[in-house]
């Protein structure tokens, strides 16, 4: 979530100098969240806004070079910044859903 990554921006900013010295910093959840659950959540929000049944997900042939799921492994960045993502992929894809479908 935004929100999040600005937190993050925020820590990073005040502690320029270990940023500096410390390398590539994982930005994420650090969970892993798959594309299909990812859809199920976004299926739910368009049906609950517009009073639907469920809006059916049309499954095709994967694509070997599509993502399938998605992980970050951001204990280096919790450590060194003291921070941790405080929105959930619920949260997330609600607050997308709410923008969009206004």
């Amino acid at each position: 979530h935004i929100n999040d990554l600005l937190s993050l921006i925020t820590k990073i900013l005040k502690n320029i100098n270990i940023f500096k010295k410390k390398g590539v910093y994982n930005v994420g959840m650090g969970l892993n969240y798959s594309l299909n659950k990812i859809l199920k959540l976004i299926s739910y929000q368009i049906s609950e806004k517009n009073k639907k049944k469920n809006i059916k997900i049309k499954y095709k042939k994967i694509n070997s070079k599509e993502l399938i799921s998605t992980l970050s492994n951001i204990k280096k960045t919790k450590k060194i910044f003291y921070w941790k993502p405080r929105n959930s992929i619920t949260d997330i894809v609600t607050s997308c859903s709410n923008k969009l479908l206004k």
